[in-house]
């Protein structure tokens, strides 16, 4: 399900499809040196003026592990007005993100989707990373160390835990 908060402040909810598909994307790598794209499950484009699940592929490659480290071992990743968070989220005795849900947010648009989804679109990231290494071959150009690498692999057991839960 997706949320949107409208101009009035209430929230406007849209059920949307549920499963995401990470994807490498040359052009992308080239231009922007961020190697992931998100796309719906059967290959459609996903208008990212009405999703926030665009915030989990804008980290340049250099930082994905970061990124998966802070999903681990915060539950959130954020930058100035985006980010993503997996539930519960409380305040005080109200419920704002239930603990089966992750929220992924660009601005004001917010895709809300169950928290297994959300660990799953982790894993994806996680596995086209280290795709990209022999795709684009990232070791021998010098864009990634066996740092990176490790960091990766040793995120994915966890993630797929999470997911698998």
């Amino acid at each position: 399900m997706k949320k949107r908060l409208s101009e009035h402040g209430g929230l406007n909810l849209i059920k949307v499809m549920s499963k995401y598909k990470i994807v490498l994307l040359e052009s992308r790598f080239i231009k922007h040196e961020k190697p992931l794209y998100i796309k719906y499950a059967d290959g459609s484009e996903i208008d990212f003026n009405n999703e926030g699940i665009g915030y989990v592929v804008t980290r340049e490659l250099a930082k994905i592990p970061v990124f998966l480290k802070n999903i681990l071992e915060k539950g959130y990743d954020k930058s100035h007005y985006s980010g993503c968070m997996t539930g519960p989220v409380n305040l005080g005795d109200d419920t704002l993100l239930a603990e089966d849900l992750a929220d992924v947010w660009v601005m004001e648009t917010h895709t809300i989707i169950p928290v297994k989804d959300f660990y799953d679109i982790c894993v994806q990231i996680a596995e086209k990373s280290l795709e990209a290494i022999t795709v684009f071959n990232l070791k021998a150009s010098g864009k990634i160390d066996n740092q990176w690498e490790e960091d990766i692999k040793s995120y994915l057991p966890k993630l797929k835990q999470l997911r698998d839960q």
